[in-house]
């Protein structure tokens, strides 16, 4: 409708040109695009919410219609609706990665009752039953390993590339593949209470969660919406007045209200509404592919923030196995222990403890080997939390805290940013913390931290470039130097550049 009534207007038909014709034909392809924003401007007022991206479209589009130009009222509802479908198809795409990377629970599973192998769904499999995983299988629920070993591709879970190998009694989570035969597991949790279905909660939560930056541009919406209406009011008003004092300044009203209502459509703060949120949430999407659960956006504002790290040793640092023949604990390093604390450097950490309950001089031994800022042993929860507070308070630093164990629960609560290790964790240190690093590894705490500085880096680009493009161009609507297809075409444009933007969180951080 927007093409050939533009075509027929310039081309001087005259049928096309007589009274109400131009208006009826332009109308008419302006209501499909038009209603639903209008019903949620609608629907705005009736919440009390006077000024949104809604209004300002539907006043733009219906004050264009009143001073006779149809073409580009329809031009601005029409684009402004393919912007945004653009936008929130950008979005839905995050939604689908994330959740393609997450939700790979198998529909039926192998379970053996009555004396034979049945398909149910795994919802209906009790703890304690016995289910069984073909080669290729995806594992449905978590389980102990009855058959005496196995490899798994664990990628969905922790991004790890090479398989794990796995050993009698050895838990296996849901979503690992079998690479290497059959295998036989008791089911230790219900379908609800699998790592995969705890993974999709934390994701599902963490879009919930504000960060500070997405406070800003709601807080940042509510006054500069009506500041906009009340400065486009201006626009006509104010040369009107004018035009009263002076006798030698002639007042056009078409040409005031025109350049008001191109400040309306520039006005509209699509880009910000939209991108910002968006930018945390492929954050979110960015961390969760490689196997690091952020739970909100606002952690990933504090992780970037973080420049002290405390670790607990004992499963978080060190493996904390048990030799059978000497029954005496053994703590190795974690094979990327030392690359842990060397990335932490990388990134300009240079204040890293160990806070453990073990012994001093272990504490001190590890320090050393691992080249740490300070060690402290013999603590209880309630010293751990005391060291995190004193970092806090005193030195006046953003701390993580990282640990695996029921006793770390409180001092993972205590700091700016709890980080719990999520495969061996206990359920109290996962709850607790902000962020579980499913793959046990310690050196994910670097990756985690240079995800949230990426993201805030991404998410203050937007809020820069959507904000200066903007002034530029309400000053030009202003002055009467753009139109209102320009003011469109700006609008949609720099949102859809600012989604692209935030989408490159997800793409480029793959490890």
């Amino acid at each position: 409708m927007l093409v050939s009534g533009l075509c027929l207007q310039w081309s001087g038909v005259e049928w096309f040109a007589a009274s109400g014709v131009s208006f009826v034909w332009f109308l008419l392809g302006y209501l499909p695009v038009a209603l639903p924003v209008i019903a949620a401007a609608l629907k705005g007022l009736c919440r009390g919410d006077w000024f949104n991206e809604f209004m300002l479209m539907t006043v733009a589009s219906v004050g264009a219609f009143c001073i006779g130009e149809s073409p580009e009222a329809l031009a601005v509802m029409l684009l402004y609706t393919v912007g945004e479908a653009l936008q929130h198809r950008a979005v839905a795409r995050a939604r689908g990665h994330i959740k393609q990377l997450i939700d790979v629970r198998p529909e039926w599973v192998d379970v053996f009752r009555d004396g034979k192998w049945q398909q149910v769904s795994p919802a209906d499999v009790v703890v304690g039953e016995q289910i069984r995983v073909k080669l290729g299988g995806r594992v449905p629920l978590d389980g102990k390993l009855l058959s005496p070993e196995a490899l798994f591709d664990t990628a969905a879970l922790t991004g790890e590339s090479a398989p794990r190998h796995y050993k009698t009694n050895d838990e296996v989570l849901a979503g690992m593949i079998v690479t290497s035969g059959v295998i036989t597991l008791e089911v230790v949790r219900p379908s609800s209470e699998s790592a995969l279905a705890r993974i999709l909660a934390l994701v599902e939560e963490a879009a919930g969660r504000k960060a500070p930056a997405e406070r800003f541009v709601r807080r940042f919406a509510r006054v500069y919406t009506p500041l906009v209406f009340a400065l486009a009011l201006a626009i006509i008003g104010l040369p009107w007045v004018l035009s009263l004092l002076s006798e030698g300044f002639a007042y056009d009203l078409h040409g005031w209200a025109y350049r008001a209502l191109v400040f309306l459509v520039i006005a509209c703060p699509c880009a910000l509404v939209i991108g910002i949120p968006l930018s945390y949430y492929a954050g979110i999407g960015a961390a969760s592919r490689v196997g690091i659960l952020v739970k909100g956006g606002n952690y990933l504002d504090l992780l970037a923030q973080v420049d002290t790290v405390a670790f607990d040793k004992t499963g978080t640092l060190t493996t904390g196995l048990v030799n059978p023949v000497l029954l005496q604990p053994t703590n190795t390093l974690k094979a990327d222990a030392r690359q842990a604390i060397e990335r932490l450097r990388q990134l300009k950490i240079a204040n890293i403890h160990l806070l453990t309950g073990d012994k001093q001089e272990i504490a001190t031994t590890f320090a050393q080997q691992l080249d740490l800022t300070a060690a402290y042993g013999d603590l209880l929860p309630a010293d751990k939390v005391a060291h995190i507070m004193q970092l806090r308070n005193k030195e006046k630093a953003v701390v993580a805290f990282v640990g695996d164990g029921m006793n770390d629960a409180p001092a993972l609560a205590a700091a700016h940013v709890g980080i719990a290790m999520g495969q061996l964790g206990t359920d109290a240190a996962i709850e607790s913390a902000d962020v579980v690093i499913e793959t046990d590894e310690p050196s994910r705490v670097a990756t985690a931290i240079a995800l949230g500085r990426s993201t805030r880096t991404i998410v203050r680009q937007n809020i820069a470039f959507a904000i200066g493009v903007k002034v530029v161009v309400l000053a030009a609507g202003a002055a009467g130097a753009a139109s209102l297809w320009a003011a469109v075409f700006a609008d949609v444009g720099v949102a859809l550049l600012v989604v692209l933007n935030a989408m490159r969180i997800f793409y480029s951080n793959k490890s």
